[in-house]
């Protein structure tokens, strides 16, 4: 794949989604499609490489999980958002999730930060809005690398508001697709990779 593993961007998830699927539908699709999605949740689970990777990208768009848990168990709500809306991300490098997820004081860090960046109305809001929960959450949590706090540093007068990959050592944001190239100048000089995608509003299907 093209996205740099370890790095926040789901893609043991997404990789253990799109296997479950593959081979159930290689197989004739002996089982429904949402139990071979709960199948790749529970295998993301007790390999911990993540929490709700699978649930997001099966169900797509831009969202926040109602209920946690598997696809056919846990639930989402779609927000808002217009369809040039982008995601843009400067990475430095991984983070182990299996190592974060295992730590007693990320876990009490992750449940504080949950407490604190729960807005009672997630239908309206907006995506600056979005961000700044996002950025309380990565701020709660204080896994910023030095590669990271230099990045934010250098960017803390820019228009854009950026929060934290998780896991994963790198920076995101959204904008719309007209600020894309500003936003590419701005994150060159300060090295990493840099990378950018719309959002897909389907989630995860065979093609």
């Amino acid at each position: 794949m093209d996205l740099p593993q370890g790095c926040g961007f789901g893609t043991s998830g997404s990789g253990a989604l799109s296997l479950a699927l593959a081979l159930n539908g290689l197989m004739g699709g002996p089982l429904s499609e949402t139990h071979a999605a709960s199948l790749a949740h529970r295998a993301e689970v007790e390999c911990r490489t993540g929490l709700g990777s699978v649930l997001g990208a099966w169900s797509g768009g831009f969202l926040h999980r109602t209920l946690p848990g598997a696809p056919g168990t846990g639930s989402t709500q779609q927000l808002e958002y217009s369809d040039d809306l982008t995601g843009v991300a400067l990475v430095f490098g991984p983070l182990s999730t299996s190592r974060l997820l295992a730590t007693p004081e990320v876990q009490a860090k992750m449940k504080l930060a949950a407490s604190l960046t729960h807005p009672s109305e997630f239908r309206s809001l907006s995506i600056q809005e979005f961000l700044v929960l996002s950025r309380t959450f990565a701020d709660t949590l204080q896994l910023w690398t030095p590669a990271l706090l230099q990045a934010l540093n250098q960017l803390q007068n820019s228009p854009f508001l950026f929060s934290m990959l998780l896991f994963g050592e790198g920076l995101f944001t959204l904008v719309d697709s007209a600020q894309v190239p500003q936003l590419y100048s701005l994150l060159r000089p300060l090295g990493g990779q840099i990378l950018s995608c719309p959002l897909d509003p389907k989630g995860a299907r065979l093609l």
